[in-house]
């Protein structure tokens, strides 16, 4: 029995177990990947995400690795830009960063495991559904290399990015959210 089970081990579901697993939880973190493993979007970090990771201590070795963006340029098919700089708003940095998926969830997921979370890899969650004989408990369903699984918990928490199955599924998503695409290109 865990206090919570976080599927998804992106950078939301990483910090949520971190910050779970400090405070005393039993986390376990789950995700259908073996890692490490990379995923086209979410290289680029916010001032907001630089903020999160400074406050866990992470967010110099990203920066030395990673790339420091200090203003942005939008650039119009027809060649016209705009330039803005990122100034510090709000107690945020003045700054974004760059840092590749393969180790940005990497770096976080030692982090989490270091403040106390388990991880299960290549747990592909099936269903998640409150218990029927105690609904203050979690049933979540998995399939690990073929092989079905049972696990229980206080809380669920899905945190499975772009992919809306689980919420779509919970009753969550009434329905599917727009469909967004995503590329990445390094120069």
């Amino acid at each position: 029995m865990h206090d919570v089970a976080i599927i998804g081990a992106g950078p939301g579901g990483l910090a949520a177990a971190h910050y779970l697993a400090g405070s005393g939880l039993k986390v376990l973190l789950l995700d259908r990947a073996d890692f490490p493993r990379d995923i086209i979007c979410g290289d680029g970090l916010t001032p907001r995400a630089v903020a999160v990771l400074q406050e866990m201590g992470l967010a110099d070795d990203l920066e030395r690795a990673g790339r420091i963006i200090r203003h942005f340029e939008v650039f119009a098919p027809g060649g016209a830009s705009t330039r803005s700089p990122i100034a510090p708003s709000g107690g945020l940095p003045d700054r974004a960063m760059v840092v590749h998926r393969l180790l940005l969830d990497d770096v976080i997921l030692r982090s989490a495991m270091k403040s106390g979370a388990s991880f299960l890899p290549g747990a592909k969650v099936t269903a998640i559904k409150a218990q029927a004989a105690d609904p203050a408990f979690v049933e979540i369903s998995l399939d690990r290399a073929g092989k079905l699984e049972r696990l229980h918990a206080r809380m669920a928490v899905i945190a499975t990015g772009a992919n809306p199955r689980l919420l779509l599924q919970s009753g969550i998503l009434s329905r599917p959210p727009r469909c967004l695409a995503a590329s990445r290109a390094y120069f």
